[in-house]
């Protein structure tokens, strides 16, 4: 179910007046505004997993590490890996995480909500995602992901391309 104008008008603000269009960056106009056009049609609302059991997690979750800390649940612990935006006091941010059903399940934030708390402590209220298939996310991080690198990257805008939505390949 794609998500609705005003929710992407939100993010794509949001996205624009923080960092995270520094981290995220398009190759050139034509792609940016496919790359929303995809993510509004794509992207689902999750709702966050309330007390996830971190404490006996043997994974290393790292704080700040909210892609590279999914993927590595999402291969060793058969979780689905999804990368989008979080809304926290009505503010979007870039992020990675993992879902099961209709629920965000954020190891990154439950094992570290000190390190993620933001606009007065708060935690996010909804997700708003892409599921990058298991098969795609192996391909193209499987190494840095078994070593548990810090460096693991973020899929989507790979993803994106590899859907045939622009004709292009990544260098």
């Amino acid at each position: 179910m794609a998500i609705s104008n005003e929710i992407l008008s939100k993010i794509k603000v949001d996205f624009y007046r923080g960092s995270d269009n520094q981290t995220l960056l398009f190759y050139n106009q034509g792609q940016e505004e496919l790359f929303w056009y995809w993510f509004k049609k794509n992207a689902i609302k999750y709702e966050p997993k309330d007390k996830l059991q971190v404490n006996k997690l043997k994974e290393g979750i790292i704080p700040s590490r909210c892609f590279g800390n999914s993927q590595v649940m999402a291969y060793k612990k058969d979780k689905d890996y999804c990368e989008g935006f979080v809304e926290v006091k009505e503010d979007f941010i870039f992020h990675g995480f993992n879902v099961h059903g209709i629920f965000a399940e954020d190891y990154t934030i439950a094992k570290n909500p000190k390190h993620f708390k933001y606009s007065g402590g708060k935690l996010p209220s909804e997700y708003y995602g892409i599921i990058i298939p298991r098969d795609f996310m192996i391909k193209e991080n499987k190494q840095l992901i078994d070593e548990n690198d810090a460096t693991i990257p973020f899929l989507i805008y790979k993803y994106f391309l590899a859907q045939n939505y622009i004709l292009i390949k990544l260098t």
